[in-house]
Protein backbone atom coordinates (compact mmCIF):
# COMPACT_ATOMS: atom_id res chain seq x y z
CA UNK A 1 0.00 0.00 0.00
CA UNK A 2 1.19 3.05 -0.71
CA UNK A 3 0.95 6.08 1.35
CA UNK A 4 0.28 9.84 0.27
CA UNK A 5 1.20 13.13 2.42
CA UNK A 6 0.03 16.65 0.94
CA UNK A 7 2.00 19.51 2.04
CA UNK A 8 3.35 22.80 2.09
CA UNK A 9 6.90 23.51 1.81
CA UNK A 10 8.72 26.26 3.49
CA UNK A 11 7.73 29.07 0.54
CA UNK A 12 4.37 28.02 0.48
CA UNK A 13 4.25 25.80 -2.76
CA UNK A 14 2.02 23.00 -2.43
CA UNK A 15 4.17 19.10 -2.63
CA UNK A 16 3.18 15.34 -2.52
CA UNK A 17 5.49 13.22 -0.01
CA UNK A 18 4.96 9.39 -1.16
CA UNK A 19 6.02 6.25 0.31
CA UNK A 20 6.34 3.74 -2.26
CA UNK A 21 4.99 -0.23 -2.13
CA UNK A 22 6.53 -2.71 -3.59
CA UNK A 23 2.86 -4.13 -4.29
CA UNK A 24 1.29 -1.00 -5.61
CA UNK A 25 4.09 0.65 -7.43
CA UNK A 26 1.43 1.56 -10.32
CA UNK A 27 -0.32 4.16 -7.76
CA UNK A 28 3.09 5.27 -7.07
CA UNK A 29 4.25 5.89 -10.12
CA UNK A 30 1.17 7.46 -11.31
CA UNK A 31 1.20 10.14 -8.07
CA UNK A 32 5.37 10.64 -8.82
CA UNK A 33 3.65 11.76 -12.65
CA UNK A 34 1.00 14.01 -10.63
CA UNK A 35 3.63 15.50 -8.73
CA UNK A 36 6.13 16.12 -11.81
CA UNK A 37 3.07 18.01 -13.01
CA UNK A 38 1.92 19.99 -9.81
CA UNK A 39 5.75 21.41 -9.34
CA UNK A 40 5.49 22.15 -13.45
CA UNK A 41 2.44 24.45 -12.65
CA UNK A 42 3.42 25.70 -9.24
CA UNK A 43 7.19 26.61 -10.82
CA UNK A 44 5.46 29.05 -13.48
CA UNK A 45 3.47 30.70 -10.78
CA UNK A 46 0.15 29.29 -12.21
CA UNK A 47 -1.68 28.28 -9.32
CA UNK A 48 -1.35 32.18 -7.79
CA UNK A 49 -2.28 33.17 -11.18
CA UNK A 50 -5.23 31.22 -11.43
CA UNK A 51 -6.01 32.03 -7.53
CA UNK A 52 -5.36 35.95 -7.47
CA UNK A 53 -4.79 37.18 -10.52
CA UNK A 54 -7.36 39.27 -12.85
CA UNK A 55 -9.48 37.99 -15.39
CA UNK A 56 -9.13 39.57 -18.92
CA UNK A 57 -11.84 39.42 -21.32
CA UNK A 58 -9.35 41.62 -24.20
CA UNK A 59 -8.34 38.75 -26.14
CA UNK A 60 -10.43 37.67 -29.28
CA UNK A 61 -10.56 34.25 -30.45
CA UNK A 62 -11.56 32.97 -34.00
CA UNK A 63 -11.71 29.10 -35.11
CA UNK A 64 -9.53 28.39 -38.40
CA UNK A 65 -10.50 24.81 -38.86
CA UNK A 66 -12.40 21.98 -36.68
CA UNK A 67 -15.52 22.32 -35.14
CA UNK A 68 -16.49 25.39 -33.81
CA UNK A 69 -19.59 23.94 -31.75
CA UNK A 70 -20.74 20.84 -30.01
CA UNK A 71 -23.58 20.60 -28.70
CA UNK A 72 -24.60 23.96 -29.18
CA UNK A 73 -21.55 25.22 -26.88
CA UNK A 74 -18.37 26.85 -27.92
CA UNK A 75 -15.64 23.75 -29.05
CA UNK A 76 -13.21 26.16 -27.47
CA UNK A 77 -12.98 27.94 -23.98
CA UNK A 78 -10.43 30.37 -23.23
CA UNK A 79 -9.38 31.72 -19.61
CA UNK A 80 -6.82 35.22 -19.60
CA UNK A 81 -5.78 35.84 -16.33
CA UNK A 82 -3.46 38.88 -15.24
CA UNK A 83 -1.23 38.39 -12.53
CA UNK A 84 1.67 40.87 -11.72
CA UNK A 85 3.20 41.37 -15.46
CA UNK A 86 2.56 38.20 -16.99
CA UNK A 87 -0.66 37.43 -18.94
CA UNK A 88 -1.56 33.12 -18.50
CA UNK A 89 -3.85 32.36 -21.30
CA UNK A 90 -5.45 28.54 -21.11
CA UNK A 91 -7.34 26.97 -24.13
CA UNK A 92 -9.55 24.05 -23.90
CA UNK A 93 -11.23 21.90 -26.44
CA UNK A 94 -14.36 19.76 -26.05
CA UNK A 95 -14.13 18.96 -29.60
CA UNK A 96 -13.11 15.20 -30.47
CA UNK A 97 -10.97 16.35 -33.13
CA UNK A 98 -8.37 19.30 -33.37
CA UNK A 99 -9.05 22.52 -33.57
CA UNK A 100 -6.43 25.16 -35.23
CA UNK A 101 -7.78 28.69 -33.41
CA UNK A 102 -6.44 32.51 -33.71
CA UNK A 103 -5.74 34.28 -30.60
CA UNK A 104 -5.62 38.19 -31.48
CA UNK A 105 -5.54 41.25 -29.09
CA UNK A 106 -3.09 41.10 -26.64
CA UNK A 107 -1.35 44.45 -25.49
CA UNK A 108 1.04 45.73 -27.41
CA UNK A 109 4.04 45.31 -24.53
CA UNK A 110 3.48 41.67 -24.59
CA UNK A 111 6.81 40.48 -25.97
CA UNK A 112 7.18 36.40 -25.87
CA UNK A 113 4.92 33.12 -25.29
CA UNK A 114 5.92 30.36 -23.41
CA UNK A 115 3.64 27.23 -24.06
CA UNK A 116 3.83 25.63 -20.35
CA UNK A 117 3.78 21.61 -21.54
CA UNK A 118 6.32 21.71 -23.99
CA UNK A 119 8.39 24.66 -22.55
CA UNK A 120 9.27 26.31 -25.86
CA UNK A 121 9.15 30.29 -26.28
CA UNK A 122 8.77 31.99 -28.81
CA UNK A 123 8.04 35.58 -29.62
CA UNK A 124 4.82 36.79 -29.80
CA UNK A 125 3.58 39.04 -32.80
CA UNK A 126 -0.20 40.72 -32.86
CA UNK A 127 -1.95 36.76 -33.27
CA UNK A 128 -0.88 32.79 -32.07
CA UNK A 129 -2.14 30.32 -33.97
CA UNK A 130 -2.06 27.67 -31.82
CA UNK A 131 -3.67 23.89 -32.81
CA UNK A 132 -5.43 22.29 -29.75
CA UNK A 133 -4.92 18.38 -30.12
CA UNK A 134 -9.20 16.47 -29.14
CA UNK A 135 -10.34 16.69 -25.52
CA UNK A 136 -6.75 18.71 -24.77
CA UNK A 137 -5.79 22.20 -23.14
CA UNK A 138 -3.13 24.35 -24.11
CA UNK A 139 -1.43 26.78 -21.15
CA UNK A 140 0.92 29.72 -22.07
CA UNK A 141 2.32 32.18 -20.16
CA UNK A 142 2.34 35.43 -22.01
CA UNK A 143 5.52 37.70 -21.14
CA UNK A 144 5.20 41.93 -20.97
Amino acid sequence: MAATLFYQNESGTPSFFGLKSPTNSLLFDVLQEAHKHVKRLTDYNIDYAYLWGDRRKDLNIKILSGPSKIKGYPSISISNTQYGKHRYVMLTNSASEAVKVEISGFPADCEAMLDIKTGNSTSLGTSIHPSIESLGVRLYKIMQ
